[in-house]
């Protein structure tokens, strides 16, 4: 049995994956689109609060594929090794990053980004504390339905930028299961070059970063191939 479990990214809500998961489901793949806990009520490390909440609901049994997008890719490290912490018969049979930077022990996600023009740009818009959030005109040309784009804008939390901030870790045995990239837009090429150094699989569909919200069915077939190429626990010796 394999489940993929696809994670949004903390700056948007789960619906996000909604149209990529549905179509999955129906060609017969277990898909799981949790959500991110709400950080207000909660104290740092986040990173830990979220990876905490995702590994214990993961399913019991089976191979579980993580796939994460933009800003959840970082947590996938610990989310991993908290499950292998969890006394059940599932295992982590990979990770997907989605078009986002790469996790690197005791660096923050404005660390990681690849300009730091654009991680200074973060800092400054945020408005008391709060990380600014996106706009209908930001998304208008890329996201051109106008009702989907309204559903993601309403569903956007309020994040404070120390989320952004706060360095992650990662364990020292990390990957501990085999590994691929979908890159969905240009911005993350210091990660596929990361990716491709390290021979794992990849592909490019070479649109933009909201591309699950408008073209769901190829990044549902690019996700699947991913899935099906990994190898069956089932069949190991």
């Amino acid at each position: 049995m394999r489940h993929l479990v696809l994670l949004h990214s903390p700056r948007v809500g789960p619906s996000f994956w909604h149209p990529v998961a549905d179509l999955l489901c129906a060609a017969g793949l277990r898909t799981h689109t949790p959500r991110l806990p709400s950080l207000e009520m909660s104290y740092p490390p986040y990173w830990l609060v979220h990876a905490a909440a995702i590994a214990s609901g993961l399913p019991d049994d089976g191979d579980v594929v993580l796939a994460a997008h933009s800003g959840a890719g970082v947590l996938l490290p610990a989310i991993g090794r908290l499950a292998r912490n969890r006394n059940v018969a599932a295992r982590i049979a990979g990770y997907v990053f989605v078009d986002c930077d790469l996790p690197r022990d005791g660096m923050s996600r404005l660390e990681l980004f690849s300009d730091p023009a654009e991680a200074q740009q973060l800092r400054t818009a945020a408005h008391d504390n709060w990380l600014s959030q996106f706009t209908d005109r930001q998304l208008a040309r890329l996201i051109t339905d106008a009702a989907i784009r309204a559903a993601f804008i309403a569903e956007q939390p309020l994040l404070s930028i120390n989320v952004y901030e706060e360095p992650l870790l990662v364990p020292d045995d990390w990957p501990d299961a085999p590994c691929a990239y979908l890159q969905l837009s240009s911005f993350y090429s210091h990660s596929v070059a990361t990716a491709q150094a390290n021979r794992w699989s990849l592909a490019n569909l070479n649109a933009h970063h909201f591309l699950p919200l408008t073209a769901p069915d190829r990044v549902a077939a690019t996700l699947a191939g991913f899935v099906e190429g990994l190898p069956d626990s089932s069949k190991e010796c």
